[in-house]
């Protein structure tokens, strides 16, 4: 048990040695700077908590960006795929659209082909129609002079009797002629059908 008039720093007690004193100096500048040491290390300690708050806090963010990022991947991913199939579809689709061109091109061809052979014959039927009007305005003199002779012959016939020989030689010339204006229509005809 403590006595009641002990006082730590009274006369009586303090007879201590130098070294004694010299220790208990360095005792309490050993104990000041553990206060220092101690305010320190709270303050480095305060500091190394807001920083590893800060830390935590961007932790945070960088998994919100790494959760952003794998959403952003596998929209991404699936995005790649729709764009991968439509590529492919356009290449199936190209390869349709070469097979219309070439057919379209083979009927404009052909097209153009049954235009250059109209062209031609419609000249040909253009110079064959010219040619039957020809025969025809030919023909038609022929007749008025085949008609005018038999007028002619049924007006003298009475009076020109005696020369029957020589209307039977015009009538067979007639004949001839006849002939030869129906061989060329009809020739004139087959040409105009073809």
């Amino acid at each position: 048990m403590e006595d009641a008039n002990y006082v730590p720093n009274s006369t009586a007690q303090t007879n201590m040695s130098d070294d004694d004193y010299e220790h208990m100096i360095d005792a309490v500048k050993e104990l000041e700077e553990l206060k220092r040491t101690k305010l320190f290390l709270e303050a480095e300690n305060n500091r190394l908590k807001a920083q590893a708050n800060n830390l935590t806090g961007e932790l945070d963010g960088i998994d919100i960006a790494i959760s952003s990022a794998q959403a952003y991947m596998t929209s991404y991913d699936s995005r790649k795929k729709i764009c991968t199939d439509n590529i492919e579809k356009l290449y199936d689709r190209k390869e349709a659209l070469i097979n219309d061109i070439n057919s379209l091109l083979l009927r404009i061809t052909a097209a153009r082909e049954d235009r250059e052979s109209t062209a031609t014959i419609n000249e040909t039927l253009t110079n064959e129609f010219n040619e039957i009007v020809d025969e025809k305005s030919i023909v038609v003199n022929r007749l008025s002079a085949i008609s005018r002779g038999l007028k002619e012959i049924s007006v003298n016939k009475g009076q020109r009797l005696p020369n029957l020989k020589w209307y039977d030689a015009i009538l067979k010339k007639i004949y001839v002629e006849f002939v030869d204006a129906q061989n060329r229509m009809e020739v004139s005809m087959v040409l105009k059908k073809k």
